[in-house]
């Protein structure tokens, strides 16, 4: 789901024990300007499972705290760009926010729809509005809508006519939205990735492969790059592209699938799922695919990170 942006200079290094079990690595963690550390906020509990929260831990995945605690999934989490709200899909698979510590839930969306489903939420960086993903019942294709932060003010940006459109990403400057699009008919029958202007204008092809998947996009904090993973390899990787789809690059190499990359709001490093190990869990790497840290290490699942701004204020 669509992540943390901006800035923080880290120093202080810690020792994380990694897929292996054995090697460790230095980890820098504070800031020279005072500011406080990034934190991840994730889904634990499954991507997909009828009963997950959000857990928010540090970056090395240190001082974890479950921030909804239901029998209901609740998902996707994204910070908003001062740090003070997640925006989350909550068990009604709608829409919902929340204050950085957990506290004041309610829903943005109302899915009355038998079938509806809200999911991706990703903050403008001016933190003025949201957008996500919407699919309007049975049957019904993914669009990509936008409202502001409040929940008012919903319109369409994609139409949804032979494509399912979904897991908007805006660029740091707020100009535009990548995103994943699967065509239908004419449209071919993979995920490729696509921009438009923030207000829906000007849609085009990042990327162009027939023969394989190219999936969640994710803008780095310059808006110079874009993550996002493919299994043009056979496996899905993390891969890095320029933001114009030129000169892709994959990051990792490991066998299984890896996918969600979020960036750090540094761009020194690259949040993701990966899976093996079973269950899936959450992992970190510079952004040039070097130093692999596990973060996560539970019984169920574990996905969809999403950074924090450096400033955020403790939850």
């Amino acid at each position: 789901m669509s992540g943390a942006r901006r800035s923080a200079g880290f120093a202080a290094a810690l020792a994380l024990a990694v897929f292996a079990g054995s090697a460790s690595f230095a980890l820098t963690q504070a800031t020279s300007s005072g500011l406080p550390q990034a934190r991840i906020a994730f889904t634990s509990g499954g991507c997909d499972s009828g009963d997950s929260e959000i857990v928010v831990m540090n970056a090395d995945g240190s001082g974890r705290r479950i921030l909804t605690q239901r029998k209901a999934r609740d998902g996707d989490p994204a910070w908003s760009p001062d740090g003070a709200r997640i925006a989350f899909v909550n068990g009604n698979r709608e829409i919902a926010v929340m204050n950085a510590d957990g506290s004041g839930q309610h829903p943005l969306t109302r899915t009355k729809t038998p079938g509806a489903w809200d999911e991706n939420p990703a903050w403008s960086p001016d933190g003025r509005r949201i957008a996500f993903d919407r699919a309007a019942g049975q049957g019904g294709n993914w669009v990509i809508y936008v409202m502001n932060a409040d929940g008012s003010a919903q319109h369409r940006l994609t139409q949804g006519k032979g494509a399912e459109d979904d897991y908007p990403a805006w660029s740091p400057d707020g100009r535009k939205i990548a995103y994943e699009r699967y065509g239908l008919g004419d449209y071919g029958g993979n995920y490729e990735l696509y921009v438009m202007n923030a207000d829906g204008s000007n849609q085009h092809r990042l990327t162009s492969n027939s023969g394989w998947d190219d999936q969640w996009p994710a803008w780095s904090p310059d808006g110079r790059r874009i993550a996002f993973a493919s299994n043009r390899r056979g496996d899905y990787a993390i891969y890095v592209m320029n933001a114009d789809g030129s000169s892709p690059r994959g990051l990792t190499r490991q066998r299984g699938f890896a996918g969600y990359p979020a960036w750090s709001p540094d761009g020194h490093r690259i949040a993701f799922d990966l899976d093996p190990p079973q269950p899936s869990e959450v992992y970190a790497m510079n952004s040039d695919g070097s130093r692999l840290r596990r973060l996560t290490q539970d019984k169920t699942a574990s996905c969809l990170a999403a950074w924090s701004p450096a400033t955020s204020a403790n939850g």
